[in-house]
Order: structure tokens, then sequence, then C-alpha cells
């Protein structure tokens, strides 16, 4: 599963037209799309206007066993499910045609979902999430990564294109179009951006998608990395999405918020403290509890381990504090709106598969429901200036510090054979080893 050199930017996925919203009412093709657990490496097949009915009635059958974590030769045959709520058009200007795009689930026969599946298993924790509590859960996200020269790329070198640092104005007008031309690109195909600005490495951004489920999110993630390096590509540069690029700078994370909620209510918020309710400091808690077990679902890569080192904004400590960016859970400031009530969780990165890194959460913080886990106190301190031996008198865990660490942790796990299907993670060891 380890990403090689060019995978360090998102390899394109389908065609080298731009993803907006069709110009055409019916489009000639259609690429129905899927996930597997190497979210580097998105999988498709296209197919014609006449044959779309069909696949959305009865979907597209395809060889597992070719796919990494999809079965083997004596198991190999697998069924596309088109999810079609999650539909996407793209657009070719110079060509004036449209491609469809359908995100698909993976089930093993007509009936029974592939909990191999990244996204199916996704969908899975969200339903037991819900069959076990009422709560749906909400996701956001913050996705980073670095604009370098396309020809020092080319040389094996990655130079920054820029010295932009933290919410620079843009220092030339090829930046600024090529921002805006992604953006429009981004939200014309459904991506619901709320931000994009320059972040604290040279030449490295950031784009905020608003919370919603995390199925559309993750489908919006796997857009976003897409449109983001076609147009660094169409404008002579390259966006790479990989944790620790520059040793000497700060990495590339994937944050994600989260919170609960019952139908319109933020079950996270508590009226009569006007902050965070019991429910989510349960919910926090068995996150805590369990992360190290699923570390490898938020860090998957040697180069993850990379960017979890002190002193570049990524956090290693297994606490939370508010507006505290030294751990690894963060309260953000909500300035007064109840529905923005929620903890931030800032160690995954650009690497993860961000369904699986979706699963681990509801998980996890499922069963710190379900055993009422208490929370531990509040980190108010800049973790960074402390001592080991400070940190440690306040009985602070770290993160594991490497992937062997990391998967011995998941493979040992008590947590994850009870909770995780046992060919998920048979699957998920073979293709990280």
């Amino acid at each position: 599963m380890k990403p090689t050199i060019p995978q360090l930017f998102f390899s394109t996925l389908l065609l080298t037209s731009m993803y907006v919203q069709s110009k055409k009412n019916t489009p000639e093709f259609s690429e129905l799309v899927f996930t597997p657990i190497n979210s580097q490496q998105i999988r498709t097949v296209t197919i014609p206007k006449s044959k779309l009915q069909n696949a959305l009635d009865g979907g597209a059958a395809f060889d597992g066993s070719s796919i990494g974590g999809y079965g083997t030769i004596t198991d190999s045959d697998k069924l596309l499910k088109v999810d079609s709520n999650a539909h996407y058009s793209l657009y070719n200007e110079e060509s004036d045609t449209a491609t469809g795009l359908y995100f698909c689930d993976v089930y093993a026969d007509e009936k029974t979902p592939y909990l191999g599946d990244p996204r199916t298993l996704c969908k899975h924790a969200m339903q037991v999430l819900q069959e076990k509590t009422g709560y749906q859960i909400s996701v956001g996200t913050e996705l980073e990564f670095y604009l370098i020269d396309k020809e020092a790329w080319e040389q094996g070198e990655i130079t920054p294109i820029n010295q932009s640092r933290y919410f620079d104005l843009e220092p030339d007008q090829e930046i600024t179009t090529f921002k805006l031309e992604a953006m429009k690109a981004l939200v014309e195909s459904g991506v619901d951006v709320e931000k994009w600005h320059s972040e604290v490495g040279p030449a490295q951004y950031e784009i905020s998608i608003q919370y919603t489920d995390p199925i559309s999110l993750g489908d919006q993630l796997i857009l976003a990395k897409h449109i983001i390096a076609l147009h660094a590509d169409r404008a002579g540069m390259k966006a790479i999405f990989t944790p620790k690029p520059i040793a000497t700078e700060n990495g590339s994370g994937l944050h994600i918020h989260f919170s609960l909620w019952n139908k319109k209510t933020n079950a996270f918020y508590d009226a009569q403290v006007n902050g965070l309710s019991q429910t989510a400091y349960t919910f926090l808690a068995g996150i805590m509890k369990y992360i190290s077990d699923v570390a490898p679902l938020f860090n998957c890569d040697e180069n993850s381990f990379q960017r979890l080192v002190p002193g570049f904004e990524a956090p290693i400590y297994l606490c939370y504090g508010e507006k505290n960016r030294s751990a690894a859970f963060r309260i953000p400031a909500t300035y007064g709106s109840a529905n923005a009530t929620r903890f931030e969780l800032r160690c995954p990165d650009v690497y993860c598969n961000p369904y699986l890194a979706f699963t681990a959460i509801i998980l996890t913080g499922l069963q710190g429901l379900i055993d009422n886990e208490q929370a531990v106190p509040e980190i108010k301190s800049n973790l960074y200036t402390m001592t080991e031996e400070e940190i440690a008198s306040l009985n602070i865990k770290r993160l594991p510090l490497s992937l062997k660490e990391a998967l011995e942790n998941f493979e040992n796990s008590g947590f994850v054979k009870q909770h995780l299907p046992e060919e998920f993670v048979t699957n998920f060891l073979h293709l990280m080893k």
C-alpha cells in the first residue's frame, strides 16, 4: 500500500476534462467510481449512455481479485452498486462533451454489502451508530497540500512554487488565476468549499469543506483532490498530497471536525453550560481510548509518521484542549453558534482513506457512548514547550511513533477484532505490510 514517488500528487482519475456541472442534459458516457483501501488509486469503469439505466438498476460486475482488498482468484466476482445520490458531471469545453460520474458501493452479490470496501464499510458504521444510539454524525475537513514546480518535480526535486505563508496575499497573477479557476471548478462540481487560503509552509494551501455526512464528504474529498491536481497540472505546477513532502516544513494534514446530531439538534451542545455536552465528552473519550488501536486508518504510511513530530503543528499527544493546536483533539471556537459545537481531530493526514478515517471515529466514539467512558481533564498548556517528563506527569500518552508500531497495535487490538470485519482487517494488514 505504500505510495510510490509518482503518487506523491494525486494521480489523474478519469479524463483530462474539468469537473463542472454538465452543460449537457444527458451525458454520452458515465464513469462508475469506487475507492479501494489505498485511496491514492481510485478505480473506475466507463459505460455508454445506453447502458446507464442497466447499471443504475443492476450494478456492474468486476474482477475483485485484480484489486487489492477485493477478494481472491477463487472468490473474485464483485458487484458495483451505483449510488444515484452521489452523481456528478464533467464537461469538456474543448470537445463540448459531458461525462457523468457516479460513486459506487461494492457488494459480494446482489444483496450482500462487501465490507472490505471502505465506502461500504463506512455506510455500515453509520448504520450501526444510528441503530444503537439514534444519532447521525456530521463531519467536516480541512485538506492541506503543496504546490510545487513541475519541471523540478520531473527532475525528482520538490521546489515550492512561491514563498507564500499563512494567509498571505498571492504574490503573482498566475497563482491567483489558478486558485480562482480551481475553486470555480470545485464549487460547480458540487464540492461545498467553505474557504481556501495559504498555510504555514511555503506554497502550502488548505481548503475547508463544509460539514455533512461522512459518505458525501468522502466523495467530495476524492473529487477535490482530483480537481486541484488537474488544474495545477494545466497551470504548469504540481499539487502534492503527501503528509511530509519537505522535512523542514509543516506537513499536510486532513483535520476532521465531528459532532453527533439527533435530527436537527446538535447532541454535542449543552445549552445549560453553553458548550460541549456530556455526550460529546463521552464520545471523545471512546476515541481517545482506542485511537492508538486504529491509528493506521488515520496515518497509513511511513511518511505519515515523519509528519507526526514536535514543532510542526502536527499533534502527537493524546489529549484535548480549547483552541489548543498542540493537542490531538481541539475544541474550536464557536463564536456563539450551538450548531458549530464540535471536536477537531488533528492527527489524520492526506494519505488516509477518508471513509476509513470516518469509520474509525464512528466506531471508537460509539464504544465510548456504550461504555460511558469518562474524558480526562482538558489540557490548556502548549505541549510543545513542555518537557517529556512534564507531559508524562500529566498521564498524557503519545500516538504511535512509527507505521510498524501502529500496525502492531492494529493487528493485536481486541477492539479491532471485535468491531471491524475480519476480511477487512486481513486485507488491510496484507496491503500495508
